[in-house]
């Protein structure tokens, strides 16, 4: 005889515990936690949905930051008080300190992981890497994938000067390719950023939606103009971290060649990191004079950073997600950035910004110049560039995230 059981009604997202594996990192201040204010924020709007939160990271001290690229004015703190730390060792330094460091990760993450109801994986990330691994052998929960950039691309970076590094990289990029698509794949669900992504795991994904980016930003702090370029010098802007991937040798060359044609332009960097070797290429360039290194900014001097500047580049060679694009834009600002993938699936060339190779400088000129000249175009950029960004405020990634759980568990 057939028995009918009586249908067992899901566990409320209420009491559950969400374990994050970010791919950021976080600074110790004396005894309080720093992060990304981005990423923090979006922590911090769903942890209330939850009974609790374990967030594995790893955990640098202040004093080690110049040591980790790209790892400057990280200063938010996690309010929520349902939110605890695991923290992760460094995967950086030596081979046998990475080989030992590894496996003391996979550990950690198998006793953070598993009295936990959901998984929110965030790539590139060999931590998320692993705990994807171990929750595929070991653990058999719900997971989710947040998928930020192409790992392919982040891994070869900049590239190699040697033939044998090179090889190796494009191993490495294989290998992360691989990790990638495998995470993707056994994953109850997969946010990604972008239309390229998206298009990549159409049909690898269980279920695949493209998330709205993670902004600081408010409605009231966007900032409506018509037009840039009214008086001279032209001010040019870039807000990255001072590291090689982040191209702006190529934006300091690309100053030298409009300042030969007699352009008089200004070139403004904001972001932390060490700017000597930049000064030192701006001085061999004799255009020392026109660099401004700013330093880091965030909130209201960040904004006025926007406001006061004419033009936005980003020359990346490599990028995640484009957060910056979406900030400029919202402060009325024309855009040019490098042609990546990840900025591709932002930017229509032509239509709400411009694009040009990585590493050319001379066509990263030429774009600039085009648009000090042609007003028509500049003006376009700008009022498809804020309707963009109007778009995008109207939605809520935090909402997105739980409303997607709901539907997995």
């Amino acid at each position: 005889m057939d028995v009918n059981y009586p249908e067992v009604a899901p566990q409320p997202i209420s009491a559950m515990c969400l374990a994050v594996v970010s791919r950021s990192v976080f600074v110790r201040r004396s005894i309080q936690l720093f992060t990304k204010e981005a990423d923090g924020l979006y922590l911090d709007r769903i942890a209330p949905v939850f009974r609790s939160m374990i967030i594995c990271a790893c955990v640098i001290d202040e004093q080690d930051v110049h040591n980790y690229q790209g790892v400057s004015g990280y200063s938010y703190t996690i309010r929520s008080g349902n939110v605890y730390l695991c923290q992760m060792p460094s995967l950086s330094g030596a081979l046998p300190t990475k080989i030992i460091n590894s496996f003391l990760a996979l550990l950690r993450l198998y006793r953070a992981l598993r009295n936990v109801d959901v998984l929110l994986l965030f790539f590139p990330s060999y931590y998320s890497a692993m705990a994807t691994i171990l929750n595929r052998v070991f653990l058999g929960k719900k997971s989710i994938v947040y998928l930020g950039s192409q790992w392919r691309e982040v891994s070869t970076l900049v590239g190699a000067k040697s033939t044998t590094k090179n090889s190796l990289l494009l191993l490495k990029a294989s290998i992360n390719d691989f990790l990638e698509r495998k995470s993707v794949e056994w994953a109850d669900a997969c946010l990604v950023t972008g239309d390229a992504l998206l298009e990549k795991y159409r049909h690898v994904a269980q279920r695949i939606e493209k998330t709205y980016p993670l902004l600081t930003l408010q409605v009231t702090q966007t900032y409506t103009r018509d037009d840039t370029c009214y008086r001279y010098p032209i001010k040019c802007l870039i807000v990255a971290s001072l590291t090689p991937r982040k191209g702006i040798e190529y934006a300091i060359r690309a100053m030298a060649v409009l300042q030969k044609k007699g352009l008089d332009i200004r070139l403004d960097l904001v972001g932390g990191g060490d700017p000597e070797p930049l000064s030192t290429l701006a001085s061999e360039l004799g255009i020392s004079k026109i660099v401004n290194f700013r330093g880091y900014l965030t909130g209201e001097s960040l904004l006025s950073a926007y406001r006061e500047a004419d033009i936005f580049i980003l020359p990346s060679l490599a990028e995640g997600f484009p957060r910056v694009i979406y900030e400029a834009m919202s402060q009325g600002l024309p855009v040019i950035a490098t042609n990546l993938p990840s900025i591709s699936s932002v930017i229509e060339n032509g239509v709400s910004g411009l694009l040009v190779p990585p590493r050319n400088p001379d066509l990263l000129a030429r774009a600039i110049e085009r648009l000090v000249i042609d007003a028509g175009l500049r003006r376009q950029l700008i009022v498809n560039g804020q309707e963009l960004i109007r778009s995008v405020l109207s939605h809520d990634a935090s909402r997105q995230f739980v409303d997607l759980v709901r539907l997995i568990i």
